[in-house]
């Protein structure tokens, strides 16, 4: 590449185009498709923008199990866009058991998601945004919906980082597992944005840190609703850095809980 690069997808188009242009005979059918082309490319340091559904309104991707991340060559990111005026209007939904909207596993590029709505409707044990074995997900301006067991995931090395403000319109609750941020020996960095909650939403625990995770969850403005469920757990070294703040600062209406070493900062 020797500039930057759109790939356009819509539910009018087909995976048999080049997908360069934002019509019905130009653009890609499935995000999975323009991820795929992208991965063969040599990025040369440009980036490349998934722009899906533009001009098209409120609609509706089914995922099936969701999107697998892949890395280009070259140092660019890929940047997964939506509706960034509105994200509700492009909704992205996992109709599977045990489904990922995006996984990130081992990728060296960094991929970017922005302005678009996550749910599941499938069963089982899914993940919304999931960065693992060192991949890195950037995310702003989405909204995240029903269904999901653990809404924002980082696990072995993974990183996840808010780089602006997002809605939760879903509470994420099984087995106790239910969770809006979960490291498991990952990070997660959600810091100087706000985050609005939707009314009614239930968690097992806001926050879910072990292994040696660690949650930064510092400089957050709160904004909506406050939630049912309790607002953090904290074991085997877990780690939440809220800068500080109060044991209550997170809008749960039950306390948090440490244990074998978690820590609250």
């Amino acid at each position: 590449m020797t500039t930057a690069r759109t790939y356009y997808v819509r539910t009018d188009g087909n995976d048999s185009n080049t997908g360069l242009v934002n019509t019905a005979a130009g653009a890609f059918l499935t995000i999975q498709k323009a991820i795929n082309v992208a991965a063969t490319l040599d990025s040369n340091n440009f980036d490349v923008t998934i722009q899906i559904a533009q001009g098209q309104g409120a609609v509706t991707f089914a995922l099936g199990t969701g999107l697998v991340a892949k890395s280009m060559i070259g140092g660019g990111s890929i940047i997964i866009v939506g509706d960034e005026t509105t994200p509700a209007n492009v909704v992205l939904d996992c109709g599977a058991t045990n489904a990922t909207g995006l996984l990130a596993d081992a990728t060296k590029t960094v991929y970017q998601v922005r302005g678009i709505k996550l749910t599941a409707s499938g069963a089982g044990t899914s993940f919304g945004l999931y960065a693992f074995h060192g991949g890195y997900i950037q995310f702003q301006n989405i909204v995240i919906g029903a269904g999901w067991l653990q809404q924002i995931r980082a696990v072995d090395t993974g990183l996840l980082t808010a780089t602006g403000n997002f809605s939760i319109a879903g509470g994420a609750s099984g087995g106790g597992a239910g969770s809006a941020l979960a490291a498991v020996a990952g990070i997660i960095r959600v810091q100087g944005v706000t985050i609005t909650i939707s009314s009614g939403l239930t968690f097992d625990n806001f926050v879910a840190s072990n292994t040696s995770g660690a949650v930064l969850l510092g400089s957050v403005t709160w904004a909506g609703s406050s939630f049912s469920g309790a607002r953090y757990s904290l074991v085997a070294n877990g780690v939440l850095n809220t800068g500080g703040q109060a044991t209550t600062w997170i809008p749960g209406n039950a306390a948090g809980t440490t244990a074998t070493g978690g820590q609250y900062i």
